[in-house]
């Protein structure tokens, strides 16, 4: 998923994480990335294996979950805070 796309307007961030949702197929290549279950959604982030930053012995995912978190709140898709008080 393209971010630096959102901040230029050019895509509707909203309606692709919806549709991300719906995704039904596996990925054909294996992927490292980020997951949250809310609700009754699964928010999935990825990298390709091949494309992902190595850190010690491990591949990882570039993002990180705050930051993956707060894009989602911005496209107005999981709430501000997942956990009630």
């Amino acid at each position: 998923m393209n971010f630096n796309a959102v901040a230029a307007g050019s895509i509707n961030l909203k309606a692709e994480m919806m549709a991300q949702t719906k995704q039904k197929e596996a990925p054909s290549t294996p992927q490292v990335g980020i997951l949250f279950f809310v609700g009754n959604r699964l928010w999935i982030e990825t990298t390709p294996l091949e494309s992902a930053g190595t850190y010690g012995e491990f591949k990882i995912h570039e993002n990180d979950h705050v930051v993956y978190w707060d894009q989602l709140i911005l496209a107005g898709v999981v709430p501000r805070s997942c956990c009630p008080a």
